[in-house]
């Protein structure tokens, strides 16, 4: 789990907390605030070791609408 430039270990228990700035979102051009009404979808991208060979996954995706 993490954000642009982080890298948390999600330990035995395969989960990890990162909180977020919402005045600060990352976007390929730079931070920018969410707005009221915008519905944003984030995803976290992580590692995983499957029979030893290490592979590359992605979580679901979950939505969230600011008000």
């Amino acid at each position: 789990c993490g954000g642009p430039g982080q890298v948390l270990d999600s330990g035995v228990g395969g989960r990890c907390t990162l909180t977020g700035d919402l005045g600060a979102l990352p976007t390929p051009t730079g931070l920018v605030a969410a707005r009221p009404g915008e519905t944003w979808c984030f995803q976290a991208w992580h590692r995983d070791a499957m029979g030893g060979t290490v592979t590359s996954n992605l979580t679901d995706a979950v939505s969230l609408t600011f008000l």
